[in-house]
């Protein structure tokens, strides 16, 4: 709501208005929201919710909502492909809508981007690796991948690339035999690499015109780089994911990254996976698994260390738990072919165990100041649980839905009785577990309706000119109706000189960790005329003594004959006009926004140069006069890469519909006996 729901609904009203969302004014002196991946700029579910309406409430449940249908639909796919079968895989399926990354992650929208596409990109990189026809396999490919990479977390999409170059050297490694096989299998890659790049051309450029001005491209600090792992003592989220939600203390570290919940039914194949490890692909799946959980461990383990130091991107993203990702997913595809080919003996001590262990973990919580609040209503109430209680009270339950697993396999009754009740049972223990974590991680005591309601009275439509006052009256936390508490001069449309974003130029932190230099502009109107300058190399010691409207630029000290702005004609995201009178033709006009190679400056519709001020903000020396001064953020080579990606996105849609028409008639010539 503080995050993702301000970025999205910019987005969608810039697009909706005729304007590519290439500039964002509002926040940190204004900075290129399309170079951050997070955005959802390009993200093309958003460009079809700027095609309905505008970006509310609703649009952001209906986007959680859809990508968790997509993720569950995408492994009952990709566990389908793998040997499961449909009955298990529809278990495990539903297991995954309701994993840890999709209840503890739900207030990261591109957490549950990524773990809604991964499953399709690796099931269809599987599809293209073994299929005959060179091109057959590819658009699908090309389609998921997209769309992981413009709307997922940069993280997920670096390890899943290292994973899909593994298994593509895996797969030449086999055909090596064959120069035919490995050429054909050259090609699908080359193909797929270039079907992405079109679709993902505005997002690639972007990426890679921010690498010599973002921040966090430098790579991180260990300390910054290891902050949010998922700790050891969080595993007991396997089996009462509630009680990872209660104390900090406890997990030692943040309740989002803390949950690995996968469902009993995924829980008891995994454990007879490990029983069962005989092949050397066994060994080298469960080493992957034991790898990937180990990295999520971060400090807690050298092998997050080793990755961090040794392995290219993986410095350049915090939270160790993304791993966990990956084990998850892991222990999904090793669960799926032993629970679709055991036997019920198998079956029954693998839940026996799993309730033994709930046991112990329910006895071991029991103490003399369990229970002491008294229960008002569930959400209240489960919020009030301690550690201990929370094990407790999902302890039971689970301990009670395993009973009746194993009292329906000792039964005796008719198997396709025994198989539906076990799939009741296993997706009753998935809902309680959703429905027990959703009041902490998932949803608020504040209504949507009511939400909506102030949003509607509290954020403004539209691009109007913000009042020419004081940079520091802009902030991003201004009151606002609960829950919104950042970014808030998004929807305000005023130019805030902070913002809840990781997403930094090295200029911007240049800037703000000076904090006297900071502090000493925020006196200053977003758009001023200088009255004196200092030489920029003496930011640092003359920042204390700094006159209001005092800048620092290229030149010895001197006063400078200041003007006036008369007026500002526009403001809106990468255009400003301003009508100036200059005292003279030295007079500087500062417009706080952070510079870029892609800014264009004019007076009186004709170029002039820029003058950097503070190593941050535009400049500008209209000459003495009234002038109208423009500022147009510009970048074609985005431009051409965003209409180059539309034509490919239509091209792709052509091919979907082709796609579904060619298989509904294969359907009907089957059903009516002619094909």
């Amino acid at each position: 709501m503080d995050q993702y729901y301000p970025w999205r609904r910019f987005v969608v009203e810039s697009l909706r208005s005729g304007i590519l969302p290439l500039w964002n004014p509002y926040e940190q002196f204004g900075y290129p929201i399309h170079a951050d991946p997070q955005s959802g700029c390009w993200y093309p579910f958003l460009w079809l919710v700027s095609l309905v309406g505008d970006y509310n409430l609703p649009a952001l449940h209906l986007e959680f909502m859809l990508h968790v249908l997509v993720g569950g639909w995408g492994m009952f796919r990709l566990l389908s492909y793998n040997g499961t079968g449909r009955r298990e895989a529809f278990l495990l399926g539903c297991a995954y809508l309701c994993c840890g990354i999709f209840v503890a992650n739900a207030q990261h929208l591109t957490y549950v981007i990524s773990a809604a596409w991964i499953p399709h990109v690796v099931y269809r990189f599987q599809r293209l690796s073994h299929a005959d026809s060179v091109f057959r396999e590819i658009p699908g490919f090309v389609i998921c991948t997209a769309l992981l990479l413009s709307g997922g977390y940069p993280a997920f999409t670096i390890v899943l690339a290292y994973l899909l170059a593994g298994y593509a050297s895996w797969q030449l490694f086999h055909r090596q035999g064959s120069v035919l096989k490995v050429r054909s299998y050259l090609i699908q890659l080359a193909f797929s690499l270039v079907g992405i790049l079109i679709l993902c051309g505005g997002f690639a450029v972007s990426i890679f015109q921010s690498l010599e001005f973002v921040s966090r491209t430098q790579g991180l600090d260990y300390r910054i780089a290891s902050w949010g792992p998922f700790s050891p003592q969080s595993l007991i989220s396997l089996l009462v994911p509630l009680s990872t939600t209660r104390s900090i203390d406890f997990i030692n570290t943040d309740i989002s990254m803390a949950s690995v919940y996968c469902g009993l039914f995924a829980l008891a194949g995994f454990v007879m996976y490990i029983w069962s490890v005989k092949s050397r692909t066994d060994w080298v799946n469960l080493s992957l698994v034991t790898l990937f959980l180990l990295a999520s461990f971060g400090a807690y383990t050298p092998v997050h260390r080793v990755l961090v130091d040794f392995v290219p991107l993986f410095d350049l993203f915090r939270f160790p738990s993304v791993f966990r990702m990956f084990f998850i997913i892991g222990v999904f595809l090793c669960a799926g072919p032993v629970l679709t080919r055991s036997g019920s003996q198998e079956q029954i001590l693998a839940f026996s165990f799993l309730r033994i262990i709930v046991l112990v973990f329910v006895f071991a919580s029991f103490g003399p100041a369990v229970f002491n609040s008294a229960f008002v209503n569930p959400d209240r109430f489960i919020n009030g649980l301690s550690t201990q209680e929370a094990v407790i009270v999902q302890g039971v339950l689970v301990f009670l839905v395993l009973s009746a697993v194993l009292w329906c396999f000792k039964r005796g009754y008719p198997q396709g009785m025994r198989r539906h009740a076990l799939t009741v049972l296993l997706l009753i223990e998935l809902l309680l577990s959703v429905q027990l974590n959703a009041p902490v991680t998932i949803v608020s005591s504040f209504r949507g309706i009511q939400t909506q309601e102030a949003l509607n009275d509290f954020q403004v439509k539209g691009y109007p000119v913000p009042p020419v006052r004081a940079s520091g009256s802009f902030n991003d936390s201004i009151a606002a109706p609960a829950p919104l508490w950042r970014n808030l001069c998004l929807l305000k449309k005023w130019p805030a000189g902070d913002g809840y974003n990781s997403f930094q130029t090295r200029n911007y932190v240049s800037f703000t960790d000076n904090p006297t230099l900071y502090g000493k502009r925020k006196p200053s109107a977003w758009v001023f005329f200088a009255e004196g300058c200092f030489p920029i190399s003496d930011s640092v010691q003359c920042c204390d003594s700094l006159p209001t409207n005092w800048v620092f630029i290229n030149r010895l000290k001197q006063n400078l004959v200041s003007g006036s702005v008369t007026d500002v004609e526009r403001f809106e995201p990468g255009r400003i006009s301003v009508r100036v009178n200059a005292g003279s033709d030295s007079s500087l006009l500062v417009v706080l926004q952070q510079g870029a190679p892609w800014w264009r400056a004019e007076v009186d519709g004709n170029p002039v140069p820029q003058v950097p001020v503070d190593g941050l903000f535009l400049g500008v020396r209209p000459g003495l006069g009234q002038h109208i001064v423009d500022f147009t953020y510009d970048n074609p080579l985005v431009l051409w890469a965003f209409r180059i990606s539309l034509a490919g996105w239509f091209l792709m849609l052509v091919w979907c519909i082709w796609q579904l028409a060619y298989g509904f008639r294969n359907r009907l010539q089957k059903d009516s006996g002619l094909g």
